[in-house]
């Protein structure tokens, strides 16, 4: 199969609307995958979370999303990545 943004999660049969639903809802603004493992973070942006902790281990001190400031803490989002898990389970 192939996939988007190297993600087995988001499968490349997903095109046109149910794409643009993926990403404008849940998909990592940082990688463009599925947020399956959603955290919101202290910019109050949601991420996947081994999107945004790389961004972090790279050095990132700034929101990818704002360009501010941004500590490291981060909250699970448990609620989006549910959501997430049954707009994909839906689809397939």
């Amino acid at each position: 199969a192939v996939f988007l943004g190297g993600d087995p999660t988001f499968p490349a049969i997903f095109d046109g609307p149910i794409r643009r639903k993926i990403c404008d809802t849940y998909s990592s603004p940082i990688s463009s995958n599925l947020m399956l493992d959603c955290v919101t973070a202290e910019d109050g942006q949601n991420y996947s979370r081994s999107a945004i902790e790389k961004w972090f281990q790279e050095g990132g001190k700034t929101s990818p999303m704002t360009g501010l400031q941004i500590g490291t803490r981060l909250s699970d989002n448990i609620v989006l990545a549910q959501q997430a898990q049954d707009f994909l389970t839906k689809c397939i």
